[in-house]
């Protein structure tokens, strides 16, 4: 599945603590989820989208 690029990143220092990496690690399932969730209702994204524009 292609996607935009949402600009994400992580600093090394942080990706080396245990407990950020599990924020990481729900933030990203979330991200993916959504993104899922915008093909799978791509009406509605569309609409969410240019209303945030």
């Amino acid at each position: 599945m292609a996607t935009l690029e949402d600009g994400s990143y992580l600093h090394e220092i942080n990706a080396l603590n245990p407990q950020f990496q599990q924020k990481v690690s729900r933030f990203v399932r979330a991200l993916i989820s959504g993104w899922a969730y915008a093909v799978d209702h791509r009406d509605e994204a569309v609409d969410i989208a240019m209303w945030m524009a």
